[in-house]
Formats: C-alpha cells, structure tokens, sequence
C-alpha cells in the first residue's frame, strides 16, 4: 500500500533488501510487510512458526528468513497447500479452511516447539482472529503490524540508514514508477 509519502511493500518477499529499497527510502519510509513478522515474533517468544496456505511459497519464506538471519528462530513452515484466492480470500471458505489453518498451527506448536505463530500472507487476515481466539500463542497478522510499525517510524522521527541503503549510483526512477504501474494494472 501507498500513499503520497510512505509504503508498506509486499507480498512475502518483500525485504528491505530489495533492489529498489534504497531508491525508495530516499524519499519514503518504508515497511516491508513479512519482514516485520519474524522481527515482532522474537520480542514476543523464542521460536516462531509460518502458517501459509501454499506450499509454493516456502522457497519465498526461506529466502526473506536468510536475507533477515532469523532462519534459525523459524520452528517450522506450516502449509495446507491450497492456492490462495487473491480476490475473494477466504470468504465463503471459512468452514472448510480455518480447521485446517488451526490444526497446522496446532502442530507447530505441539510438535515444533513454536512460541508464536506468523500469518504468511496478507491474503490469510481472516483467519487472525479465529486463531487468536483458539491458540495458547500470539498470532501475528502481517499487514496491521506492518501498518503500526510504519506509524511507530513516522511518530519517533525514525528513517532508514543511508549507510545500509545509499543512493544508487544510477537512479532507475523510470524502471520503478513502470514496474508500479504495471503492477497496479495487473488483474488477478
């Protein structure tokens, strides 16, 4: 999501290592919206687990958790292996999918040892309240946290270091504003 000055960038890889990350925050806070779970997971507990709806995405997972160093913090990567409907979500599916993400995180905590259970995927916001309510561990949504963590920079003046994120020596402005277009025009 975006407004005139600040971006929370997704989906799950979304990094702040991403190449246009340093371009980015020249002129916008930035939060990416998976990065902020594992991050928040450890304030909270020893050891987290992802809970996803799609066996595809793990090599995702895997890369965003090595590119942050928290690979050995995540007990496990839990899927029901369903392709996510990215327009309808789980409206109407609620009866046959929130048992099926319960009894996945249920595991990861009996038999991974998970401390907290991460939301894989904003397409997954539904499902937080009901495992909220049936779990003994926090459960983190990613897009409202991204959200809050976003405000907590902007209310406490914080910004990105130009260290870890200097100016590229070729600005690629055009290529980005092209790449956000077409995005936008996607049709899912």
């Amino acid at each position: 999501m975006r407004n005139e000055e600040h971006l929370c960038a997704g989906p799950v890889h979304d990094c702040a290592n991403c190449g246009s990350h340093s371009r980015m925050c020249q002129y916008h806070k930035v939060c990416g919206i998976f990065c902020s779970e594992p991050c928040m997971a450890m304030m909270l507990g020893n050891r987290f687990s992802i809970l996803t709806m799609w066996q595809k995405w793990r090599h995702l997972y895997d890369k965003t958790l090595s590119d942050l160093g928290m690979t050995a913090a995540c007990a496990s990567i839990r899927s029901i292996d369903l392709a996510p409907d990215n327009l309808g979500l789980l409206d109407g599916k609620e009866d046959v999918i929130f048992p099926l993400l319960e009894a996945e995180a249920k595991r990861a905590i009996g038999e991974d040892r998970a401390e907290v259970i991460l939301l894989g995927s904003t397409t997954m916001h539904q499902v937080h309240a009901h495992l909220s309510a049936t779990l003994d561990v926090p459960v983190i949504n990613p897009g409202p946290l991204s959200y809050k963590l976003l405000e907590a920079m902007l209310g406490l003046g914080l910004s990105h270091s130009r260290n870890a994120h200097p100016t590229s020596p070729v600005p690629r402005d055009d290529m980005i504003v092209a790449m956000m277009t077409a995005a936008e025009a996607f049709k899912h």
